[in-house]
C-alpha cells in the first residue's frame, strides 16, 4: 500500500506526519451526567433555578423544560441525587436514545440526567470546537459500530473514553474549528436572509392578491374554458406498468408548493403501457395540482425535464388555462397562498388519505385581475422567488 507523501499510516487511517493520534481519556475525563427524577423529590424541581437537560432536548432546550429548585443545602441535596451540575462551554455526547452520538457544547449552565455524558478535565493542547465538529461527522459510526446494547444501544463512559482522535497541533486544531465554524456563521446569516426574504414575499403577496375593483372572480373550471380536454387528470398506473426506463412518470411528490420537485429516483412505465392505457402526454407549462395531501391542492408549472415524453398519476390534475386570458405564474402564485388552501381544505375528503375530487377542485372561486395586473404581480412575485432561490 503506498502513502501519500507527508502522511502516515495509523489505526484510524492515513493522517498528515505532524499530527497524532490520542484516545478521548488521553485528554479528558469522561462522565455520566447523573439521573435526578422530577417525580422523584418536588422539593428539587419544577423551579426556575438551573434547567435539567435530557437527550431528547439536546439540540433544542425549551423553555418548558423541567427546572432544578433551588434549596438553602443545595449543592449537597442535589449532589445526592447524583445529578451533575454541568458549567456553560461543557463538553456533552448524547449516550442513548433518538439523538445517540450528538455532541455539544453548552450555551447554558444545567444539570444532565444519564442519558448525557460530559467530556471534563480538557487538555489545554485540545481544542473543544475541533472535537465537536469531528465528533459530529462520526454519529453514525458511533451509532451502529460503538455502541452496544440490543434493545436500547448506548454509549457508557469506557466507550466514549477509548475513542480515537486524530489531532493536529493545536493551532491548526484552532485554524480548522475557525473555517468550520465562520462557514457555519455564514449558513445561519444566509438562512435567516431567505426567512427575511419569505417574510418580504408573504407580506407582498397579501397586498398584491387582495381583489380590487376591476377584478373579477372565477372558477378553476371556467379558467380551462369548462372543457374536460383542459382540466383533466393524469393516468391510472398500476405497479405492473412501472419500469425503469421508456416513458417518464411525474407523481404527487414531484409536485411542491409552488414548484417542481425533481427526485432522485425517477419513474417509468412500459411504451407498450403508454400505448394500451392512452395516457395523456404532459406539455412544458402545464399546471399540474395535487388532489393528494399533504398538501392538497399544491400545484406547480411543469418545466422542461429533459425527457422525450411524460406523463402523471390520477392524483394530479393537468390544468391548461387559456394564456391569452390567464397567467399561468400569476396562478402558480395563487396556488400557494393560505386563502388557497383554506378553500382546498373545506372541499377534501377520506378518511386514511385526504384528497379533493376533481369536480371540486374545478368548482373552487378564484380572484382574478386584467391579464396585464395578473403579468405584473406574477413578476414581482416570481422575482422574488428567483432570489430567495439564488
Amino acid at each position: 500500500m503506498i502513502i501519500k507523501k507527508g502522511f502516515k499510516k495509523t489505526d484510524i487511517g492515513e493522517i498528515p506526519v505532524d499530527w497524532e493520534v490520542k484516545s478521548i481519556f488521553d485528554f479528558c475525563m469522561p462522565v455520566r451526567g447523573g439521573s435526578p427524577r422530577p417525580a422523584g423529590d418536588p422539593r428539587f424541581f419544577n423551579g426556575k433555578f438551573i434547567p435539567w437537560l435530557t437527550v431528547a432536548s439536546l439540540t433544542n432546550i425549551p423553555e418548558s423544560q423541567v427546572y432544578v429548585r433551588k434549596t438553602n443545602s443545595y449543592l449537597t441535596q442535589l449532589g445526592s441525587l447524583y445529578s451533575r451540575i454541568l458549567e456553560k462551554g461543557t463538553f456533552i455526547i448524547a449516550n442513548s436514545g433518538a439523538t445517540l452520538g450528538v455532541s455539544k457544547i453548552l450555551d447554558i449552565r444545567c444539570c444532565a440526567n444519564d442519558g448525557i455524558a460530559a467530556l471534563l478535565n480538557f487538555d489545554k493542547n485540545i481544542d473543544s470546537l475541533y472535537l465537536l465538529y469531528y465528533l459530529n461527522t462520526k454519529t453514525k459510526y458511533l451509532r451502529e459500530v460503538v455502541a452496544t446494547g440490543n434493545g436500547q444501544p448506548n454509549l457508557n463512559t469506557d466507550l466514549i473514553g477509548n475513542l480515537k482522535i486524530p489531532l493536529p497541533p493545536l493551532p491548526e486544531q484552532k485554524a480548522i474549528a475557525k473555517v468550520l465554524s465562520d462557514m457555519d456563521n455564514l449558513i445561519t446569516a444566509l438562512e435567516a436572509e431567505i426567512e427575511k426574504m419569505r417574510l418580504v414575499k408573504q407580506g407582498a403577496m397579501q397586498e398584491l392578491l387582495s381583489a380590487g375593483d376591476d377584478w373579477e372572480v372565477r372558477t378553476v373550471f371556467e379558467l380551462a374554458d369548462n372543457k374536460k380536454q383542459l382540466f383533466d387528470d393524469g393516468d391510472w398506473i398500476e405497479a405492473e406498468h412501472i419500469t425503469d426506463k421508456g416513458i417518464r412518470l411525474i407523481q404527487t411528490g414531484n409536485i411542491g408548493v409552488g414548484k417542481y420537485v425533481e427526485k432522485s429516483t425517477k419513474k417509468y412505465i412500459y411504451e407498450k403501457s403508454y400505448e394500451q392505457l392512452k395516457c395523456k402526454p404532459l406539455r412544458q407549462g402545464d399546471l399540474l395540482i395535487c388532489r393528494l395531501a399533504a398538501p392538497a391542492g399544491r400545484a406547480c408549472i411543469f418545466p422542461n425535464i429533459n425527457e422525450d415524453v411524460v406523463i402523471t398519476s390520477v392524483d394530479v390534475t393537468i390544468f391548461r388555462p387559456n394564456i391569452e386570458n390567464v397567467n399561468r405564474d400569476f396562478l402558480n402564485q395563487y396556488f400557494s397562498t393560505k386563502e388557497w388552501f383554506d378553500k382546498i381544505n373545506e372541499n377534501v375528503g377520506g378518511t386514511t388519505h385526504k384528497r379533493i375530487s376533481r369536480g371540486a377542485l374545478g368548482k373552487i372561486e378564484i380572484p382574478l385581475p386584467p391579464l396585464s395586473e395578473q403579468t405584473r404581480i406574477a413578476k414581482i412575485l416570481t422575482d422574488i422567488d428567483l432570489t430567495i432561490a439564488s
